[in-house]
């Protein structure tokens, strides 16, 4: 059914979520006509857009919804979401008409994609400090050129200035990563506690950073240059499921941090029940996207390969392992995971066969000998 989304028109019947108008948010112009979703989905339900309308950028999606964007109706508030590759920054009146200019890489290595998607093929990774050509703007991207390559690259991992050069820090406790210099804004990740990011700027109380592959920002009160002032906190735990008080440690509704072993990425998690393991959901989607991160294979998709990790409860560590691939019923709405995830600890046992996994209890050993 055709709509349209400058008008409001069918607003409740398409159960388009509004609300109050965010001042924040990045102002951009649909560049072709195209169609807005109820969800980040083209199987949702959807409306026409025409080229030309103009609409406010709440926010960018990640992991498992890379390429889309969260937009927003500046006349009445209404949410819906597009594909990125179908915005262009500012306002159709002020957009530069063109004009090209020189930005320089501030991160390790700026990925140029063959379109404006992270899910498209790398033309190549331009270093910290090279110089390109901005050739147009468009939704958090940049068309840029570099030498006889043309390609598409973030603009976060861009500046107008040449940078200073890049300084490594450490997180002093679990702390989030944010996408922008507020902790209002939405968050990409969960630091623990001794991982080391790369710290490229410094603007005011906060720090742009780069976490596991990841650009963001963290807060400058919560990194230290100096490694040895890292409190450690507890060695990790090798918990029996039946035998421990982990079962009460991990109550049902608890949340816990999740850390990955082999990429240090963590996600938190909130228990929803299990009596021979715990089956958690992700709490957020971000909390999902950092785990696909972790987690996902070379296609994108979940998978059935355990992984060890350590799960984090009040401080403490315990070796755990998991697999990411979804099953059963979800309870937490909005996470972007269909379904729940295993969390095995020594000992614990299959729901289905009642039996111990020998690959479980494998990865559990790797996550208490890397602690």
């Amino acid at each position: 059914r055709a709509g349209d989304l400058s008008s409001g028109k069918d607003k409740a019947r398409d159960g388009g979520e509004t609300v109050a108008l965010i001042a924040s948010a990045e102002k951009a112009t649909v560049n072709a006509d195209t169609r807005v979703y109820q969800h980040p989905s083209e199987d949702s339900e959807s409306m026409r857009i025409s080229a030309g309308a103009a609409v406010a950028v709440v926010e960018y999606g990640s992991g498992p919804y890379s390429g889309w964007a969260r937009i927003q109706n500046p006349q009445n508030g209404m949410i819906a979401y597009i594909r990125a590759e179908s915005l262009s920054s500012g306002d159709a009146e002020t957009r530069d008409g063109g004009e090209s200019f020189t930005a320089y890489v501030v991160i390790d290595s700026l990925p140029l994609y063959a379109s404006a998607s992270t899910a498209s093929d790398i033309k190549r990774s331009l270093r910290h400090g090279r110089s390109v050509t901005v050739l147009e703007t468009r939704a958090g991207w940049a068309k840029v050129s570099y030498g006889s390559t043309t390609g598409f690259a973030q603009i976060e991992g861009m500046s107008k200035t040449p940078p200073a050069d890049p300084i490594d820090a450490y997180v002093l406790e679990e702390a989030y990563v944010y996408e922008s210099d507020s902790s209002q804004s939405g968050r990409y990740a969960t630091a623990p506690a001794g991982a080391e990011v790369t710290v490229y700027a410094i603007h005011g109380d906060w720090c742009k950073v780069a976490h596991n592959g990841t650009v963001g920002y963290m807060q400058k009160a919560q990194l230290t240059p100096d490694k040895d002032a890292v409190h450690a906190g507890g060695s990790v735990a090798l918990a029996d499921w039946f035998a421990s008080d982990i079962q009460s440690a991990f109550s049902t509704g608890s949340q816990a941090v999740i850390t990955d072993v082999d990429s240090g990425i963590s996600w938190r998690v909130k228990r929803r029940g299990g009596s021979n393991h715990a089956d958690v959901e992700p709490l957020t989607a971000a909390d999902t996207a950092a785990m696909w991160k972790a987690c996902a294979d070379s296609d994108g998709d979940w998978t059935y390969i355990r992984h060890a990790v350590w799960v984090t409860i009040d401080g403490q560590r315990y070796a755990a392992s998991i697999y990411s691939e979804p099953h059963g019923e979800s309870a937490i709405d909005g996470n972007g995971y269909p379904g729940h995830l295993c969390v095995h600890f020594l000992n614990s046992r299959t729901h289905g066969t009642d039996r111990v996994d020998e690959d479980h209890q494998k990865m559990i050993l790797k996550a208490y000998q890397a602690g």
